[in-house]
C-alpha cells in the first residue's frame, strides 16, 4: 500500500513539474518577477499575503509578481490585478499537482509557496488558532520573511 501512495505522489510531482515548466515558459526569463502560489481557498489569508507583497518586493528587488491561485479565489482577488500583479487561476487538480511538485523539489528564490496549511505537516495554522499571533504577523514572520 505504501508503494501505491508514494507512486501516486511521484507521478503527481512529475505532472506538476511539467505544469511548472509550462507556466515559467510563458513568462520567459525575468529577473524581476516574483511568483507567489496561494494554494488555499482562504480569501482573507490570501489578501493578507497580497497586502504585504509590495514591501517584500521592494526589499527583495522584484518589480512584478505573478499570483498562482485556485480558480475559486480568482473572482475574490480579481481586483488585485495591475501592471505589476498578474494572476494565473488553476483548477484544483493543477493546484494539487504543483503542490506535489513543490513538496519534492526546492523551488527558487523567486518563488513563494504561501500557505498556513499546506504542504501537509505545516503547523502555521496552529499558531493562528492559538490566538498568540495575528495573521499579519504570521505572513510577515513565516511566509514573507
Amino acid at each position: 500500500m505504501a508503494v501505491d501512495y508514494f507512486s501516486k505522489k511521484i507521478i503527481s510531482a512529475f505532472r506538476g513539474k511539467r505544469l511548472w515548466k509550462e507556466i515559467r515558459l510563458n513568462w520567459g526569463h525575468c529577473d524581476d518577477l516574483l511568483v507567489v502560489m496561494l494554494p488555499e481557498k482562504d480569501g482573507d489569508f490570501n489578501k493578507e499575503v497580497i497586502s504585504q507583497l509590495p514591501e517584500f518586493m521592494e526589499r527583495k528587488f522584484f518589480n512584478k509578481v505573478c499570483l498562482i491561485l485556485p480558480e475559486s479565489e480568482n473572482d475574490y482577488l480579481a481586483g488585485e490585478r495591475s501592471e505589476t500583479i498578474s494572476i494565473i487561476a488553476l483548477d484544483d487538480e493543477k493546484i494539487s499537482l504543483l503542490s506535489a511538485y513543490y513538496q519534492l523539489h526546492w523551488f527558487y528564490d523567486d518563488f513563494i509557496y504561501a500557505s498556513a496549511r499546506m504542504p501537509y505537516g505545516n503547523t502555521d495554522v496552529n499558531l493562528l488558532g492559538s490566538g498568540k499571533i495575528t495573521m499579519g504577523e504570521l505572513v510577515k514572520a513565516s511566509i514573507l520573511c
